[in-house]
């Protein structure tokens, strides 16, 4: 005999999750309507479980690409397909002794977890500076930071869609997503900042230990700080001096070598 079908939160009531604007209200690089109190989407309660493919495996099998455990008995698992999941939906999956540690799909934070079910909750799709809470422990999609830390869970803020020049304040040992800067550096949180479509030759002062993006090089070199330039899209032939140690994007290469800068020239 089979067990229930999945555990839902359908009856419960789940409050909207609303965006996190205060920490960007005073930076003007912010769009008005990033600054604005929006609410993002209530999670979503996966009650019908005929609304996901389902399919029992056998125990032990491997489980699909976004496919998670919602079931299992001493010889199979039920596993459900989550693809056309909506922002905001969330559903309780398997994981204990005996049974896969549930690979979270792409997009989908645990939101809750426990000790024979997690909480997970897809948030792909969510409007920029959407914040939700996630468990420690849980995946952290690209563009999102850890804007809170807490002894459970962590606060996650949405920072994909932010404009150029945008700033956030990070909890250490947040991730520094994809074309981010830190600029400053705190005893607690860090100021993370967007330089993804600046001009070339946009000068940044960084963190020591702060990523540098793609197509940016270190012209000058502190002790606390550095200086990056953009030198992305420059044309073939472009000279420019670079401290030494700098990355040296692809298609350039060292023309003039020194002890402390060092002249790189594009040649594709």
């Amino acid at each position: 005999m089979r067990p229930n079908c999945l555990v839902s939160r359908a009856l419960l009531a789940i409050p909207a999750v609303a965006i996190w604007p205060a920490a960007f209200a005073a930076n003007p690089a912010v769009a008005p309507a990033a600054r604005t109190a929006v609410v993002a989407p209530a999670p979503q309660a996966a009650a019908v479980l005929a609304s996901f493919p389902t399919r029992w495996i056998p125990a032990y099998s491997a489980v699909p690409a976004n496919w998670v455990v919602t079931n299992y008995n001493s010889t199979s698992w039920l596993i459900t397909d989550v693809t056309t999941a909506t922002t905001g939906q969330t559903m309780f999956v398997y994981y204990s002794t005996g049974l896969p540690a549930v690979a979270v799909p792409t997009g989908w934070i645990i939101s809750q977890a426990g000790s024979v079910t997690n909480e997970i909750t897809k948030i792909a799709g969510a409007p920029a500076w959407a914040v939700y809470m996630a468990a420690l422990g849980s995946p952290i999609p690209e563009g999102w930071v850890i804007t809170e830390a807490g002894s459970v869970r962590n606060q996650l803020t949405n920072v994909n869609g932010a404009a150029d020049y945008a700033t956030v304040n990070v909890a250490l040992g947040s991730p520094v997503p994809k074309d981010w800067v830190i600029t400053t550096a705190g005893s607690v949180k860090n100021t993370l900042t967007k330089v993804a479509n600046v001009p070339n030759y946009t000068v940044i002062s960084v963190t020591i230990g702060s990523p540098i993006p793609e197509g940016w090089v270190v012209t000058n070199a502190g002790s606390l700080k550095n200086e990056i330039t953009k030198i992305k899209t420059l044309p073939v032939g472009t000279e420019i001096w670079v401290a030494v140690g700098s990355p040296i994007p692809l298609g350039w290469e060292v023309k003039t070598p020194g002890s402390i800068k060092q002249l790189i020239v594009r040649r594709y």
